[in-house]
């Protein structure tokens, strides 16, 4: 006779040697010293907790957040928004990085409002009725079914594949519209409950003026940021004697008429610049020289730093070259157009002009 452990909650008594000898009977036999439970017991059925609408919701509203935050971070540079001070080594990082929650969710709203105006749009033009496919002896059939109940359809020949295509596209853009309905309901209510959360960034701003000193922020607001950032002094390179005196709207003094036309028009946009900021790069011989590129701009919203470096005679050989041989060394420490680098050029054909710069700073630094 066979009998399993003693400690566990039942126990098995059998005069059948064809049981006690089977392999089976042992690996539970075993598994009962182990964990405790009867040989032969059954864990009740597992059944699943009941998830009413409110619950269902809430799931639905954090994976979508989730999934948006995951894609989001994955098909844009990941680096290109960390908080990072590349040129700027006085200034330190901050522990909480820039946030782009809602506005990432208010694109994404906007598209799928579009995209169901236009659907809606399109269903009721499409013809009336449904498609029905079949397969038969390897060849696809289909059949437009256009009265309640009709299971089968009228059979809709090669020639009018047509019709075919069109009520297959309304059948799917039926389906697309209650999905679109569905994510517009779950984005605009996390839209809604976004702006309603006190936010880590948004706390130092609260604070009285007269506590805002006493206090180390996780994060600086924008303005207090851009005014740290150009609070920073340097020493400026000098001007030949015989240089033209040209001046900017700030009363800053530049080399050239279309430099007054990039650090204008960064003015009027509001984008903090520092003109002719020296920056440490290293050379091909593995020295470190001094570099004066022309601007140095920080983009607020997502607090990182650009180089601006414009190009102004590109219709000269030698410039180009020596401008050729300049995009070598920026690439050499990393520096990249589109990156952490704004190019502009122009030849004597071919000026610059105001909206050609606001397009470049508006594409990069807003």
């Amino acid at each position: 006779m066979v009998t399993a452990n003693k400690h566990a909650k039942g126990t098995f008594s059998r005069n059948s040697s064809q049981i006690s000898d089977s392999p089976v009977f042992f690996r539970r036999q075993l598994t009962a010293k182990i964990t405790g439970t009867p040989v032969f017991s059954r864990k009740p059925p597992r059944t699943q907790p009941k998830l009413n609408s409110r619950n269902t919701q809430k799931r639905l509203y954090f994976a979508l957040l989730a999934i948006i935050l995951y894609f989001f971070l994955a098909f844009r540079r990941i680096s290109f928004y960390l908080y990072n001070m590349q040129f700027t080594k006085t200034i330190e990082n901050q522990p909480l990085t820039p946030l782009f929650i809602e506005p990432l969710l208010q694109k994404r709203l906007a598209e799928i409002n579009t995209l169901l105006a236009t659907k809606l749009k399109e269903v009721k033009k499409a013809p009336a009725g449904s498609l029905r496919v079949t397969s038969s002896n390897r060849v696809t059939q289909y059949y437009h079914k256009t009265l309640a109940g009709d299971t089968c359809g009228r059979y809709i020949p090669a020639k009018n594949l047509r019709l075919a295509k069109a009520l297959a596209q309304k059948d799917y853009d039926l389906q697309l519209i209650e999905a679109l309905k569905k994510e517009s309901r779950l984005l605009q209510a996390a839209l809604n409950s976004y702006k309603k959360t006190r936010l880590a960034e948004g706390l130092f701003s609260l604070l009285h003026k007269n506590r805002q000193p006493l206090v180390t922020p996780v994060f600086l607001p924008d303005s207090d940021f851009a005014k740290l950032w150009q609070s920073i002094t340097y020493e400026k390179k000098p001007f030949a004697q015989e240089a033209p005196v040209l001046l900017t709207a700030r009363n800053e003094r530049v080399r050239s008429k279309s430099e007054i036309i990039i650090a204008d028009t960064l003015n009027r946009l509001n984008i903090p610049y520092r003109y002719e900021f020296p920056i440490n790069l290293k050379t091909e011989n593995g020295n470190y020289r001094l570099f004066h590129p022309d601007f140095i701009c920080l983009n607020l919203r997502t607090r990182t730093e650009f180089l601006w470096e414009h190009f102004g005679m590109m219709d000269d050989p030698e410039y180009s070259a020596a401008a050729t041989r300049k995009l070598r060394l920026y690439e050499s420490n990393s520096i990249y157009p589109g990156k952490n680098l704004i190019l502009s050029t122009e030849t004597s054909e071919l000026p610059i002009n105001t909206r050609q710069i606001e397009k470049l700073a508006m594409q990069y630094l807003k």
